[in-house]
């Protein structure tokens, strides 16, 4: 029995030194902790959930270093095929999202895969751009209107409104401003030209897309204003042609010929002394410079005319007539000279004729007293009468003979009147 207990022990004692120290389920997990830390030294940029293996609580259990070992590789060898499952997934999700943000050294050694899906991208996104700037371009083509478009809308405006937007544009001028330089100047293009000079346009600074206006309303302007006023410097070489036909016509028998031929030359007149008004013309010379008119036949022509025609229109017709006729020889210093005396016995042969007496009388007499050379004065006086009052007529023609004698020109004409029967 001594033996056996003894026995007993002995085997008990080298079983003690055979069997390993014991691991616990701390250690495990400790250890585990540790290799998995080791193995996965640099997060994923993405925040991926990594399973780690819970580390289960086991009995102590008498296993052998070897098996021990084997056991923890075994672990080991798994969290590393998590860790790379965990990877490959991470490359997925970075191939399909596409990121644009900076990556580590570690993601720069990624698959050729996820490289060309990172490229393919960067294409679609050069494509979308090129597509932007075409689409871009569009618009700004669309835009340019042509210049007959805008000539066409210019037309439709009203002048007023043509006007306006000139102004607009920094012309300050208004009607009667354009009326002037279309009476000083022929030539459309050289108005223009002097509105650009003159109050510095700029074609780059007006966009008839954007503004509503640009340069190209200067000519429309001028046109639509050119077509409303009475003349202009391009009806100058009519107007002088018109001049030579009213001298070389000839008066005849044929009266409503001689009133049309009559209101024709006043119409004439009435051009020429506005734009004599206008332009400040106040001699025969200033206004040949303007219009090659030759003013004194022409108003010579008129004023006969006038003798023929008026007698047999209205009274009215008279007093407008010498209105008219004497603010033309006002304009013109040198005609009033020439004509003044001519055209105040032809006033009052008119108002005799019909039958306004005390008028025609009154304007004899001034004429009279106002000149030193009487003998035409008074047989002109004399001679309107002839046909209405003999006696009259002798009776003026009796009076001048105490201002003309044999040396006058009209001296006989006078007599004549006096021995009349």
């Amino acid at each position: 029995m001594a033996e056996k207990k003894s026995t007993a022990k002995t085997a008990a004692k080298e079983t003690e030194k055979k069997v390993p120290e014991t691991v616990t389920a701390e250690d495990t997990k400790k250890e585990g902790t540790k290799t998995a830390a080791e193995a996965v030294k640099k997060p994923a940029a993405k925040k991926t959930t990594v399973k780690k293996t819970p580390a289960k609580k086991t009995a102590v259990k008498k296993t052998t270093t070897i098996k021990a070992k084997t056991e923890e590789a075994k672990a080991v060898k798994e969290e590393k095929t998590e860790e790379k499952a965990v990877k490959e997934e991470k490359t997925e999700t970075a191939a399909k999202k596409a990121p644009a943000k900076k990556t580590t050294a570690a993601k720069k050694t990624t698959t050729k895969k996820a490289a060309t899906a990172k490229k393919e991208p960067a294409k679609k996104t050069t494509a979308k751009k090129t597509t932007e700037k075409k689409a871009a371009a569009k618009p700004a083509a669309a835009k340019a209107t042509s210049k007959k478009v805008k000539v066409e809308q210019y037309e439709s405006f009203s002048m007023d409104s043509c006007i306006a937007m000139m102004q607009a544009m920094g012309v300050h001028y208004s009607y009667d401003d354009y009326a002037r330089e279309l009476m000083n100047e022929a030539d459309l293009k050289k108005i223009e030209q002097k509105l650009i000079s003159d109050f510095k346009l700029n074609a780059e600074a007006f966009d008839y897309d954007n503004d509503g206006y640009d340069l190209d309303l200067i000519p429309v302007v001028l046109a639509k204003i050119a077509e409303t006023v009475d003349f202009k410097a391009s009806d100058y070489p009519k107007m002088a042609e018109q001049s030579k036909a009213c001298i070389a016509y000839e008066m005849g028998s044929d009266f409503e010929k001689d009133g049309e031929e009559y209101l024709n030359e006043f119409h004439l007149f009435e051009r020429i002394l506005m734009i004599a008004q206008r332009q400040g013309l106040h001699s025969q010379e200033e206004l040949k410079n303007v219009i090659d008119v030759e003013l004194n036949d022409l108003m010579r022509h008129f004023m006969r005319l006038a003798r023929t025609v008026l007698p047999r229109w209205q009274y009215d017709d008279v007093k407008f007539y010498e209105n008219f006729a004497y603010a033309l020889l006002s304009q013109f210093n040198d005609l009033f000279v020439a004509l003044n005396n001519e055209l105040m016995m032809d006033v009052a042969d008119l108002y005799i004729l019909h039958e306004d007496y005390g008028h025609g009388d009154a304007d004899y007499n001034y004429i009279i007293r106002e000149n030193q050379i009487k003998d035409y004065i008074y047989y002109r006086f004399a001679h309107v009468y002839e046909d209405i009052d003999l006696d009259k007529a002798k009776g003026i023609a009796y009076d001048a003979l105490q201002y003309v004698d044999g040396r006058y020109d009209y001296y006989q004409p006078i007599i004549d009147i006096l021995n009349r029967q």
